[in-house]
């Protein structure tokens, strides 16, 4: 400990030039959008790699997959299932040892990976590099548990919806080195324990790449066209928005009305000429005095990941013949939500906010900030803000600076399973049409 104390406080001028050296080049890089190519499937020396496929090999892990190299990419394919003896799921990769470009020069920003996938759905989806000194294999199984194996990095994603390539970005503050062997989920994050976090130096002697589907079952593909090392998020090109469903025929829906206490509102819906159609009447409730509601919803079907647009809105192809209703309200469901705060209910699986249509002819684009949508809100009326009926009505919130656990998050957009349209808590008539619905900015 003297020693590196005396190092660190009486640089030589070789070592002062090294240091400036090193902190000029990565600040050069930053600036300048440095993209480090570190595996590609182009035949180009140095990023050509020799992947292999690795099938759980665990208490009879049955998990199968296999790895192709076509032109221009490499292709993991398989299927995730249950390891009989744990009853949980297993994992397939697909991996390549080798001398690998520095990367160290992009500390500050993460891989990028131009992917695409035939199942955007399926949530198991890793990348992992080695970095350390010792056996790559065993650290790579390990996850940092065992002793001396740590040093293998490992991050989650999503692939992109759509038939050709996308940029993915995984920033490397993602990434840890300690992480649950049976599931690969981080057991502590970069942000817990900065002792987990990447450096330049590991950075600069990755010897181990490997693309996994993980921890969650069912059957995948991803094909990977090139993982880069890049210097910031903000070179990254990617859209301005990603649409979330179209309303075309590509995704099935179903529609219900209020069915609560003799509910007499009613509703019809269409699909034609690429958008639908919902039309109807919401009328008061008799035993309960309030309007009840009309709702579409989709069935089925695969989401984007749309994380990337947290600080964006969510985008509405609409028009309408009725913009005097101020009964409309749109959704986004998350398989498996839990709103704090909320007790369970099948009402509040999902984030809502109201919004209004524009007068005219033509379709519009109607923005709805994030922060508008709560997945706090009241069966009775679709508000955030109001209170329910009755001695023990619950008292809702909207998502606010005060409340920040109701408003959406980064998991929520990643994980999309589904879409509603409402007519709700307003009586009156209403058209709508309806295009698509995207997130954006």
């Amino acid at each position: 400990a003297e020693d590196c104390f005396r190092k660190a406080t009486h640089l030589s001028a070789t070592e002062l030039a090294n240091m400036l050296s090193l902190f000029s080049s990565s600040a050069l890089a930053f600036a300048t959008g440095i993209d480090i190519p570190l595996v590609t499937f182009d035949g180009k020396q140095g990023t050509t790699f020799d992947f292999k496929i690795l099938n759980d090999p665990v208490m009879g892990g049955r998990s199968h997959g296999t790895w192709t190299a076509n032109n221009g990419y490499g292709t993991l394919d398989g299927e995730v299932v249950d390891v009989p003896q744990l009853q949980a799921p297993g994992f397939i990769t697909g991996y390549a040892q080798g001398t690998f470009a520095d990367a160290s020069a992009a500390i500050g920003g993460g891989l990028t990976l131009m992917v695409r996938s035939s199942t955007p759905e399926y949530k198991g989806f890793r990348i992992s590099m080695y970095t350390g000194d010792f056996s790559a294999t065993y650290a790579c199984s390990a996850g940092g548990v065992a002793p001396f194996s740590g040093g293998c990095f490992k991050g989650r994603f999503n692939a992109p919806v759509g038939t050709g390539f996308s940029p993915v970005f995984i920033p490397f503050s993602n990434f840890t080195d300690l992480w649950n062997s049976a599931t690969g989920n981080p057991i502590s994050t970069c942000a817990e324990d900065s002792s987990h976090c990447m450096t330049s130096e590991m950075l600069s002697k990755i010897t181990r790449v490997e693309v996994w589907g993980e921890g969650v079952g069912g059957v995948l593909n991803l094909d990977v066209q090139s993982i880069d090392a890049t210097a910031s998020a903000a070179l990254v090109k990617a859209p301005s928005s990603v649409t979330i469903v179209k309303f075309d025929g590509s995704t099935a829906f179903r529609h219900s009305d209020d069915p609560v206490m003799g509910g007499q509102s009613a509703s019809t819906f269409s699909l034609g000429g690429g958008y639908a159609t919902f039309d109807g009447v919401c009328k008061i409730v008799p035993s309960l005095n309030a309007p009840g509601f009309c709702k579409v919803e989709s069935v089925g079907g695969s989401f984007p990941d749309a994380s990337a647009f947290i600080n964006g809105s969510l985008l509405l192809s609409v028009r309408t013949s009725t913009p005097e209703f101020k009964g409309y309200k749109v959704a986004f469901d998350v398989a498996g939500l839990v709103c704090p705060g909320v007790a369970f209910s099948p009402f509040t699986t999902s984030w809502k906010a109201p919004f209004t249509v524009p007068a005219g002819d033509d379709f519009s684009t109607v923005k709805i900030p994030l922060p508008s949508f709560s997945c706090d809100w009241s069966s009775y009326t679709g508000e955030c803000s109001t209170k329910d009926p009755g001695l023990f009505g619950q008292q809702h919130y909207c998502c606010t600076d005060e409340t920040p656990e109701k408003c959406p998050t980064t998991d929520a957009l990643s994980g999309i399973s589904g879409v509603e349209v409402w007519a709700e808590g307003a009586v009156g008539t209403f058209h709508l049409e309806i295009a698509s619905i995207s997130l954006g900015y």
